[in-house]
């Protein structure tokens, strides 16, 4: 099954779907991107990040590679009488928006499920539709997660993961191809078109301090 199919079936159950936004993501929001801005929400999955935008007063964009996280996010958006212009996407395919067209774009917890090829041509597509002045706040998780630990390695990077504990979270996406990052690899393929970088790590440790999430938190200025 491809990572698409399997989150197109994934997120066709609400158990599934996180309600809340995440805390960083909100504070950066806020501080980051302009009201009434151009906002897109890349890889929208279950919608929570699309609400949240559309709530506080910015100019929502939302698109997804899943025909399940689009009707979705549709049906939560019109649950809270919220508009946002949602889109179905094809992988690897070209955005579908203008150049120089958003003033902000968050990404996240997604474009690990990317392959090599479609990571580096985000990373152009980032950067043709944003504004001068904008930045993409994306998460990706590093080699420090377990996830990495326990997987399959194709290459130092591009992994499968391999998870036998059936009470991890990773249990649930075992099969799946996925991109892994660290801040070597993200430099390699964001400086290609942004000069302006900022990379942060967010670890929270699990089973007493036993195994570690362990994300970057990247900053792309145009």
């Amino acid at each position: 099954m491809s990572n698409v199919s399997h989150w197109n079936d994934f997120l066709q159950d609400k158990k599934h779907h996180a309600r809340y936004p995440e805390s960083e993501l909100v504070s950066f929001a806020f501080i980051n991107f302009p009201k009434n801005g151009n906002i897109l929400d890349l890889y929208c999955g279950g919608g929570r990040h699309t609400k949240f935008l559309a709530e506080n007063g910015f100019n929502t964009y939302a698109c997804d590679v899943t025909t399940s996280g689009v009707e979705h996010t549709k049906n939560l958006l019109q649950e809270s009488n919220l508009k946002a212009d949602v889109k179905f996407i094809k992988a690897g395919d070209d955005l579908p928006y203008n150049d120089n067209f958003f003033d902000g774009i968050v990404c996240y917890g997604a474009l690990y499920y990317a392959t090599k090829e479609e990571i580096e041509k985000s990373a152009y597509e980032f950067y043709r539709i944003l504004k001068n002045g904008a930045k993409a706040y994306i998460k990706v998780r590093s080699i420090q997660d377990y996830r990495y630990t326990n997987s399959i390695k194709n290459s130092k990077y591009e992994i499968i993961i391999n998870e036998q504990d059936n009470k991890k979270q990773a249990y649930k996406e075992n099969g799946l191809k996925c991109y892994y990052f660290d801040k070597e690899e993200a430099l390699r393929i964001f400086s290609k078109t942004f000069k302006n970088i900022q990379i942060d790590r967010f670890s929270l440790s699990h089973g007493n301090d036993t195994f570690l999430d362990d994300q970057l938190l990247i900053t792309l200025t145009k």
